[in-house]
């Protein structure tokens, strides 16, 4: 059945996205970044608001309606507003994937929204919903693929996802069971792949029209092709999923598997197949096999030319941070191996020893006997590896300028002092290290002046806690010089860390409960509650070891400290956070050390106040 008056609003419709296209493609000036996004919103919400005048047939309305919606949430997205993007991106999916008339026709567009949606899922730290945006992905796809050659590798590797995944559930639920639940434990819902098929009166008898609107939002391209590529574009997508989820063999696994397809298919751009290639890298350094990561870091850097002129400014900084991090890599690695106790000559016939502090990663992961030749075991060869490491961040840097890049540029300024905590281990001079633990600082600190805490949130807090350890490790190596009887030792320098690191902890904590939030700290996701309260027994810690020159500032000191150290076994105990079972155990400890000493030193104040006896 034929609409009338269809192929005029069409042309409209077709003139108003080329209208958009035209204007989301233009550069806009640097004080006004989404201008023309702004100016191209106008347009789509012009053309929606005049679909019903335009369209009597009530379906096709509502299909132009939720197309139009689709374009929206792409806009939203590109300009940064999120939520408004995730609402479109919702009820766009919920229509297109309603029925298979829609789920056909509309094919192309459906796995755009997904693709899109399940980018920004990752973005806001939620895997789960980005797995199950996936799963409508596939099961669409062996739906609308039925019958193409590429029909039966789709029935395979789904069913292959869905074995691995209730074998990954099966033994998370067995761990859980033998170690007790943690922190906020959430179970894992089973995810319902079945697809829907909400009836649609008198949707079969516009099929040839509804044709027509898909292809002025999409253009003709040919079947087998386009779900080929969406199919490979699904899996890449699946593979940081699942690498979020803590599934790292798996996600590298698929990532592989990716950059096969695109150099099958000859699809991808050189950028992207670089981009792939460097980060199937990183997971081998996190499996300590350095000489296949060297080999695919090799791969990429061939692929981009020798000085990266095969490829975009943006491939090439995330080539040289790739590289970055393998030499970084080879430090962290190497730092495991020097064990919690570095050994440090003194006289003849005795040994002096000092704690690595933040240095100290726990050495539990193995490294083959082949890939022992990329460790190193002195402060010269450390220093040399990490200048290599340093020499590309200022380079990855020079492309992800703070101006654009902020997630990025901090980033990048973290890993720099990442390489410096790391270098710091191998030195076994105290006031050398402590020089070198100050150069962290140096880093990062500028940025919390820098960048706007209220846009990005996240990384604000990174800095802040960052920075309180920093000052905290600081503050421990010069109480260390002091407590030996180090010569020259400065206490208005140990007052100055003290009081630094107890700063940065309380912008940190702070940072999680603003006045004008109602959100409650306990609706915290579970991985940062649990960075919360640590940060909280960190500023505990703190408050009962400043140095104090009279009883009445240890009393003070003591009080403040002992109060924080209540407060937080009293929001365990209420909250029944069991990830914190060690630092509790230690907060107990601390309240009963710490209840007679306050009293012992209120005493002497007493007595200081009221005089010695005449």
């Amino acid at each position: 059945m034929a609409e009338e008056g269809l192929d005029g609003a069409l042309a409209d419709l077709s003139t108003a996205l080329s209208q958009v296209k035209e204007l989301t493609e233009k550069v806009a000036p640097e004080e006004e970044p989404y201008k023309y996004w702004y100016e191209a919103r106008d347009v789509l919400e012009k053309a929606k608001g005049g679909v019903g005048a335009k369209v009597k047939n009530s379906i096709l309305a509502s299909d132009i309606t939720f197309l139009l919606d689709l374009r929206l949430a792409t806009n939203y997205l590109e300009t940064e507003e999120n939520p408004s993007a995730g609402e479109l991106f919702s009820s766009t999916l919920r229509y297109l994937s309603a029925n298979a008339s829609r789920r056909s026709v509309f094919a192309p567009l459906l796995f755009e929204a997904i693709g899109q949606y399940c980018v920004l899922e990752v973005t806001r730290g939620k895997p789960k919903a980005a797995n199950k945006l996936l799963r409508l992905a596939f099961a669409t796809f062996a739906e609308v693929a039925a019958g193409t050659p590429i029909a039966d590798e789709f029935k395979k590797r789904v069913a292959a996802w869905t074995v691995e995944e209730k074998r990954d559930r099966e033994e998370k639920e067995r761990k859980e069971k033998k170690e007790g639940g943690g922190i906020g434990d959430e179970e894992e819902e089973e995810e319902d792949s079945d697809l829907p098929d909400v009836e649609g009166d008198g949707e079969d008898e516009v099929v040839e029209e509804r044709r027509k609107v898909a292809d002025v939002f999409f253009g003709s391209v040919a079947r087998d092709t386009y779900l080929r590529s969406q199919w490979t574009l699904c899996v890449f997508y699946r593979a940081q999923v699942v690498g979020q989820m803590g599934k790292e063999a798996m996600s590298a696994a698929l990532l592989a598997y990716v950059l096969e397809r695109q150099k099958e298919d000859g699809v991808a751009r050189k950028d992207e197949w670089v981009d792939n290639t460097v980060r199937l890298a990183g997971f081998y350094l996190g499996c300590n096999r350095f000489s296949k990561a060297l080999s695919l870091l090799n791969i990429a850097k061939e692929e981009g030319g020798n000085e990266g002129q095969h490829i975009g400014a943006e491939a090439k900084g995330r080539l040289y941070w790739g590289w970055a991090k393998f030499y970084r890599a080879r430090l962290a690695v190497s730092v495991e191996r020097l064990g919690e106790e570095y050994r440090m000559g003194g006289g003849e016939g005795s040994s002096r020893t000092r704690n690595l502090g933040s240095a100290y990663v726990t050495p539990s992961a193995f490294v083959p006997p082949q890939e022992e030749k990329w460790l190193v075991n002195s402060y010269i060869d450390a220093a040399g590896v990490f200048s290599q490491q340093l020499s590309l961040l200022m380079a990855a840097l020079k492309v992800f300028v703070v101006d654009g890049y902020v997630t990025e540029n901090v980033a990048l300024q973290q890993d720099v002092s990442e390489g410096w905590r790391l270098l710091a281990a191998f030195e076994v001079d105290e006031r050398k290290r402590c020089r070198i633990i100050r150069r962290r600082s140096f880093a990062i600190e500028p940025f919390v002046k820098l960048i706007n805490k209220d846009k990005f949130p996240s990384e604000w807090k990174q800095l802040c806690n960052e920075l309180g350890s920093i000052y905290n490790e600081l503050f421990d190596v010069k109480l260390g010089l002091k407590q030996r009887g180090v010569k020259n030792y400065s206490i208005e320098r140990l007052r100055e860390f003290h009081s630094k690191a107890i700063e940065y902890y309380r912008l940190f904590i702070d940072s999680f409960v603003p006045a004008e939030v109602d959100k409650p700290v306990e609706s915290l996701d579970a991985d940062v509650l649990e960075w919360y309260l640590r940060g909280r027994f960190q500023l505990a810690r703190l408050e009962g070891r400043a140095p104090v020159s009279t009883p009445h500032e240890e009393r003070d000191a003591i009080a403040a400290s002992l109060q924080l150290y209540e407060d937080l076994l009293q929001y365990c105990d209420v909250h029944n956070i069991e990830a914190m079972r060690e630092e509790r155990e230690l907060c107990k400890e601390m309240v009963a050390l710490l209840r007679p000493k306050l009293d012992m030193v209120s005493k002497r104040c007493a007595q200081e106040e009221v005089g010695p006896p005449q």
